[in-house]
C-alpha cells in the first residue's frame, strides 16, 4: 500500500496554487475592484439577458426548480449563516481594522450577489439565482481561501472563515447535485 504524504501535497498546494490563485483573483479581496468586479458580472449578465442568451436554460433550470425544491430551511440557514454572522462580527469588531480587512470584502461580494440574483430573477425569472447563485458561490470559496491567511491570530473570526468555507462549499454541492446534474440528464 502506498503511503501518501499529505504534508507534502498541502505544502505544495500553499507553495504552488496558492499565489497563482491570489493573483489570479486578488480583485475578491480589494474593496474597490470588486465594486467594479459586481457591476461588470451585473452588467454582462442582464446585456446577455436582454439579447435572450438566459432563456433557454432559465426555462429549464424554472422546472427543475419547481420539479426539486429546495428544503424550507435552506434559505433561512444562508441568511443567519452567510449574511448576519458576518454583518455581525463585523459591526462589533468594527474598530478592529484587521476584521475589517477580511468581512468588507465579503460583504461587498455578497451585496453584489444579491443585487445581481435579485436584478436577473426579476428580469429574466427564478432560474437566473441558480445560475448567479453558482457565479457568486465559486468566487466566494476562492476570495475565502485568499482571506484566510489574514485570520491568523483572529481565533474567532478563523473559525467563522471555515463555516462560511462550509456554507458555500455546500451551496456549490447542492447547485450541482439538485440543479446541474439534473439539467444535464433532462437535456443533455
Amino acid at each position: 500500500m502506498t503511503n501518501l504524504n499529505f504534508e507534502g501535497v498541502r505544502s505544495m498546494i500553499d507553495k504552488k496554487l496558492r499565489p497563482l490563485i491570489t493573483k489570479s483573483f486578488s480583485f475578491t479581496v480589494s474593496n474597490d475592484k470588486l465594486f467594479i468586479s459586481n457591476l461588470l458580472i451585473l452588467s454582462s449578465f442582464i446585456i446577455f439577458a436582454l439579447a435572450g442568451g438566459w432563456n433557454f436554460l432559465e426555462r429549464a433550470l424554472s422546472e427543475i426548480i419547481q420539479e426539486r425544491p429546495l428544503p424550507k430551511i435552506y434559505f433561512p440557514i444562508f441568511f443567519a449563516f452567510g449574511l448576519l454572522m458576518p454583518v455581525l462580527i463585523s459591526l462589533i469588531n468594527r474598530s478592529q481594522k484587521s476584521v475589517q480587512t477580511i468581512f468588507e470584502p465579503y460583504l461587498i461580494l455578497l451585496a453584489g450577489q444579491i443585487i445581481t440574483e435579485i436584478s436577473l430573477v426579476l428580469l429574466v425569472g427564478k432560474g437566473m439565482g441558480v445560475i448567479v447563485g453558482l457565479v457568486f458561490s465559486l468566487l466566494r470559496l476562492i476570495q475565502l481561501q485568499i482571506l484566510l491567511p489574514f485570520s491568523k491570530g483572529l481565533k474567532a473570526v478563523n473559525y467563522i472563515l471555515y463555516v462560511q468555507i462550509l456554507l458555500w462549499s455546500l451551496n456549490v454541492a447542492q447547485i450541482i447535485f439538485n440543479r446541474m446534474i439534473p439539467l444535464i440528464v433532462k437535456f443533455g
